[in-house]
């Protein structure tokens, strides 16, 4: 059995124009691995200056069994999810999850994922060991660095219970960040 989840980045219209929005939808089919996967997505683009998201890297949970939860690491060089923030030099920014509680089936099924405080990093450059841990649940304001550049990885927990059915599950993931005007 397969969980494969595919994330799509897209801007929100409906968000204030201070902000970029990474929003990630994922289906996915159940069983033994679990893989998030983003598909091509072009790269949300800074307008009027407001910081971009593109997600860089799919965050892949590998085997998992019915029963058995499995955590990822945002410390996980190949697993963790990667995202590259790019704005203005030196600015503050302030980085806001919406996470899913679960992932839900065409049939209705729920498969719970977590995520808790570590479960996220930041970085002004790409020095994914030296992050600093934060929890994706609670907003988290930064500064880009002096090129305008930041990167967040992303890691979780797949809950799969002993019963868990095979299917095709989805649920969203939404990362906002923001100009605090600091």
């Amino acid at each position: 059995m397969s969980l494969w989840l595919t994330c799509r980045a897209e801007r929100r219209s409906r968000r204030p124009r201070s902000g970029a929005v990474g929003r990630h939808r994922f289906p996915s089919l159940l069983g033994v691995f679990l893989l998030f996967l983003c598909y091509g997505t072009p790269e949300l683009q800074a307008q009027g200056g407001n910081p971009s998201v593109q997600p860089r890297r799919d965050l892949t949970f590998g085997d998992v069994f019915a029963g058995l939860p499995k955590t990822i690491s945002p410390l996980d060089p190949s697993n963790s999810g990667l995202y590259q923030i790019q704005g203005r030099r030196n600015q503050e920014i302030m980085l806001s999850f919406s996470l899913p509680a679960n992932l839900v089936s065409i049939q209705g099924q729920t498969l719970d994922v977590d995520f808790e405080f570590g479960d996220a990093g930041f970085s002004q450059d790409q020095n994914q060991a030296g992050s600093t841990p934060f929890d994706p649940n609670v907003p988290f304001v930064v500064r880009l660095s002096p090129d305008g550049r930041a990167y967040v990885w992303l890691g979780g927990t797949s809950s799969p219970n002993s019963g868990q059915q095979s299917g095709y599950y989805e649920a969203d993931v939404v990362l906002t960040v923001t100009y605090t005007g600091n």
